[in-house]
């Protein structure tokens, strides 16, 4: 009886922070733009993103790989950028070349410059 009312409470604990990361990504959208230092703060405060299924997960990479973005940070370690792009242009709710020069970005942080050349030419291309 013990074991099921812990596995309850532990299920309930991870929901709730489930859905509250959700809250916390969605608010971090609109502030991309604008505030995306506050948006990058937000999502490192996140606990439970590996709960929260593939398209919160890309969410969270896509945002993260974002806010580095506009802040002119490394991309380095944002290692789930090109899958999140893949992701969103697979569904195609990439706007333009949005995915293609954030994919770009990522991979000349990585040191694969020619793979971002190709990246860039790809987005030119198909525009």
């Amino acid at each position: 009886m013990k074991r099921i009312i812990y596995t309850l409470a532990l299920l309930l604990l991870v929901a709730c922070g489930t859905h509250e990361d959700q809250k916390i990504l969605n608010a971090t959208d609109s502030l991309m733009a604008e505030r995306p230092d506050s948006a990058l703060k937000l999502l490192d405060g996140m606990k439970a993103v590996g709960q929260m299924g593939e398209e919160g997960v890309m969410h969270y990479a896509w945002n993260r790989a974002m806010a580095h973005y506009r802040l002119g940070q490394s991309l380095a370690e944002d290692t789930l950028t090109l899958d999140a792009v893949r992701y969103y242009e697979r569904r195609q709710k990439v706007k333009g070349a949005e995915g293609s020069l954030l994919a770009a970005w990522y991979l000349h942080w990585t040191n694969r410059d020619d793979e971002a050349l190709r990246e860039l030419d790809r987005a030119m291309r198909n525009g």
